[in-house]
């Protein structure tokens, strides 16, 4: 499958290469591609302008900082239509003191009405990165809860977290 990873910070980073080791093709959409600081991540995957990067995908992962989160998806457009959104933002605040959505409606929920023709699915948003990366802790699987209003969708991310070990459980 071709995914295309906004971000590539830990959280980004940590799935892409999680991903490409299982024989997916990684696409890591940034603001500045030619950046140094990816120059790691082009030994597994390509790395380019966001927008390209969701033009080339079957599917779109969000790994974005909360406060550059819509943005992305402004720069992205149409490119989303009827494509899966991953969401693994959490809406929270620059100080990292609390939440700046949340309290009558979700992260999830602001970003479908941001990306009204994608089909937005939220995961991997409750556990860090180095979780992520071996979801395996004293021989039982992570749990991670998989949330979508469009079924299809919700089966799709789940399968992506199911092949990273994770002990999927799908919450409508």
């Amino acid at each position: 499958m071709k995914i295309a990873i906004i971000g590539a910070g830990n959280v980004g980073s940590t799935l892409g290469e999680a991903w490409c080791a299982l024989g997916h093709t990684i696409t890591y959409g940034v603001p500045n591609p030619e950046d140094s600081k990816y120059l790691s991540l082009k030994e597994h995957s390509t790395v380019t302008f966001v927008r390209q990067a969701v033009k080339d995908s079957n599917i779109c992962v969000l790994a974005t900082p909360w406060s550059k989160t819509q943005e992305a998806i402004i720069q992205i457009g149409e490119d989303l239509d009827g494509k899966v959104l991953v969401d693994c933002t959490n809406p929270l605040k620059p100080d990292l003191s609390g939440l700046t959505v949340g309290h009558i409606t979700s992260g999830a929920e602001q970003i479908a009405q941001w990306a009204t023709k994608a089909k937005v699915g939220k995961a991997f948003n409750t556990t860090g990165f180095n979780i992520m990366a071996d979801p395996v802790l004293e021989g039982r699987k992570t749990v991670m809860f998989v949330a979508s209003d469009d079924g299809a969708a919700r089966k799709q991310v789940a399968e992506l977290a199911t092949e990273l070990g994770f002990d999927t459980v799908e919450v409508g």
